[in-house]
């Protein structure tokens, strides 16, 4: 008998099935949704290099890096107002809409040349549809697994170091054979048969909670709340608590510095002598 950390006495308490062939199939479908999402992410350098190179010859690279960077920043904290509407709503329509917002965002893309129009397609609307893939693929998991969630997460996760490394070295090939249009349709059709796999494979297992708003603080209006929110705070905030805050606003600043040097890499690489491939080569190394 498989022991749990849950209370005999705990009624109604739902306990994920810790496996089982659908909650592995959800967790390959969450690995197909952050392969396209976060793939795309760990890959900005290249559309970085070739921008500068191409359409936006004529700006220089610290105009053009707030394209990428602005894709990262949507697909980042977007994510914030997706995960309430994933709890009242379920992944399904969200889901549906990453998979639009995506695989069109790039069919467009392949048409696009000016500044404003690049800025629109990639920067706001693939990073719209990396938010919506990406968030309900970390969300779900728990929702099938307790005790096994951080090895069914890694696995998840490894669908976005597989692409961070892979569509490097197939974008860069892409532009050297087939020209801008087609490698921005192939991923296109790439992007979309990915979204769509996890879109079909993902389902929620809890049920839908109607939930109103991201933030209410209609309740520090009572100062009674206030202050004891403000005592348990202080309670809590011992010695290890204060380090173990300051490592995690730590890590916060560690991930936006690693979409940064993921940005810069190739364009930096490039600068100090080398050639294209290596730079796409260095960045594909950084993923894995």
């Amino acid at each position: 008998m498989q022991a749990t950390s849950h209370l005999p006495g705990e009624a109604g308490e739902d306990i994920p099935p810790e496996g089982g062939l659908y909650a592995w199939l959800v967790v390959a479908g969450c690995f197909a949704l952050l392969m396209a999402s976060w793939g795309l992410l760990f890959s900005v350098g290249i559309f970085q290099t070739y921008f500068e190179a191409n359409q936006l010859r004529d700006f220089s690279p610290s105009e053009i890096g707030w394209i990428p960077g602005v894709l990262v920043f949507v697909a980042l904290t977007v994510g914030l107002q997706v995960g309430p509407l994933l709890d009242r709503y379920g992944p399904t329509y969200i889901l549906l809409l990453g998979t639009i917002c995506i695989a069109s965002s790039f069919l467009v893309l392949a048409q696009c040349n000016a500044y404003w129009q690049i800025m629109l397609c990639f920067g706001f609307w693939a990073g719209l549809g990396c938010a919506c893939l990406s968030t309900p693929a970390i969300a779900i998991i728990p929702h099938y697994f307790q005790r096994r969630v951080g090895f069914a997460l890694g696995v998840a996760l490894a669908g976005a170091g597989l692409g961070g490394v892979v569509f490097p070295f197939m974008i860069q090939t892409g532009f050297d054979h087939i020209g801008w249009a087609w490698t921005m349709r192939m991923l296109a059709l790439i992007f979309g048969v990915l979204a769509a796999l996890g879109t079909a494979s993902v389902k929620s297992r809890l049920a839908k909670k109607m939930v109103k708003g991201v933030l209410s603080f209609r309740s520090f209006k009572d100062s009674r709340f206030t202050w004891l929110v403000v005592g348990l705070f202080c309670k809590r905030m011992t010695f290890q608590n204060c380090i173990a805050f300051v490592a995690k606003r730590l890590l916060l600043v560690l991930e936006f510095d690693f979409y940064a040097v993921l940005g810069i890499l190739p364009t930096f690489t490039i600068a100090k002598g080398f050639s294209t491939s290596d730079s796409t080569s260095m960045m594909a190394v950084l993923n894995a």
